[in-house]
This record gives C-alpha cells, sequence and structure tokens, in this order.
C-alpha cells in the first residue's frame, strides 16, 4: 500500500507488490553484484507452482558519479549549488535536493529536479532562499541515472527501474 495526500485527505491505494534488490558494500560479501552499464537476467514467478516463470534481460545504465559545490551562507540566505558529474549526454536523470533537521539523521526530500545528463546543472539561490536554515544542519543532493521498462507477459504487467544512485551530503555553510 502507498498512502497520498489528495486535497488534504490522506488515501490509500493498492499498486500491488513491489520487490527492490540492491547491492550495498558495507564491508560483508552481497550474493548479488550490481554490474554498471550491462544487463541482468531477470526470472519472475507469478505464483509459485502456477504458470510458466517470466524471464528477460534488464538494462543497467552507467554508474553516476558526481560532485556538489557550494556557495554563499544560510546566516545570509544566498546558497546556491553547482552540480557536476559524468554526464552521458544520452537521456535525463534526477537530483533530489532534501536537509537534515538539527540533531536528526533522515532527510527530508525537498526538491526533485529531472534534467539533460549533460554533466552540468546550476540551483540558484532562490531555490533555497525560503528555507527555514535555523532548523537545518546539511543539505543532501542525491544523482539517479535510471533506465526503466514495462513488461508485459499474460497478465502480468513488471514496472523494472535499474538505477544508478549517487548521494552526497554536506554541512550547510
Amino acid at each position: 500500500r502507498i498512502r497520498y495526500r489528495d486535497m488534504g485527505v490522506l488515501r490509500d491505494t493498492l499498486l500491488g507488490e513491489k520487490y527492490v534488490l540492491y547491492n550495498l558494500f558495507n564491508g560483508i560479501p552481497d550474493q548479488f553484484y550490481y554490474q554498471y552499464n550491462s544487463t541482468i537476467g531477470f526470472e519472475f514467478k507469478p505464483h509459485i507452482g502456477q504458470g510458466d516463470n517470466v524471464n528477460f534481460e534488464i538494462s543497467t545504465p552507467p554508474e553516476i558519479k558526481g560532485n556538489v559545490i557550494l556557495d554563499g551562507k544560510k546566516l545570509n540566505r544566498n546558497i546556491e549549488a553547482v552540480l557536476e558529474w559524468n554526464g552521458k549526454g544520452q537521456r535525463r536523470i534526477s537530483v533530489i535536493v532534501g536537509v537534515v533537521k538539527q540533531g536528526q539523521v533522515n532527510s527530508i526530500p525537498i526538491y526533485k529536479i529531472k534534467t539533460r545528463d549533460d554533466g552540468r546543472l546550476r540551483i540558484p539561490k532562490r531555490f533555497f532562499s525560503e528555507l527555514p536554515f535555523s532548523d537545518l544542519e546539511k543539505i543532501v543532493f542525491t544523482f539517479v541515472r535510471s533506465f526503466e521498462k514495462l513488461h508485459r507477459d499474460g497478465n502480468n504487467e513488471l514496472f523494472v527501474s535499474s538505477q544508478s544512485i549517487h548521494t552526497i551530503v554536506l554541512d550547510i555553510p
């Protein structure tokens, strides 16, 4: 179930099942190794013991790596950012900008920006000027390069998103 707000009212929707497979390097060998810029064989068993398995290839995007240069100060309310990454120029990427409140660990997303995958984006100070900087400690930039595909097989409709994600967390100057 996914919840969303509709005209101020919290609603539930049943979208079906969601599966997430990811590779995290935390010092322990992971059985799944995500290879960038390649394909991964995928097998789905819609109903255990019933029907045929669904098999297809999932394309993976090139790895994304970025850098952020912050300019300005929260005291002067003039912070702006220049984002750079290894642009591929073929598609679009998403950049999610978030903040971390004082004494918190989790970030709160504020903006999702879609832009050309050309390797550079300037975020002007007007995007940051209205934020309550007195309550905020960090700013978070997440670069997302993704390949998405809708695969239909009989009664099964599978939406697949293969992503490369790079997150940078910075103290607010």
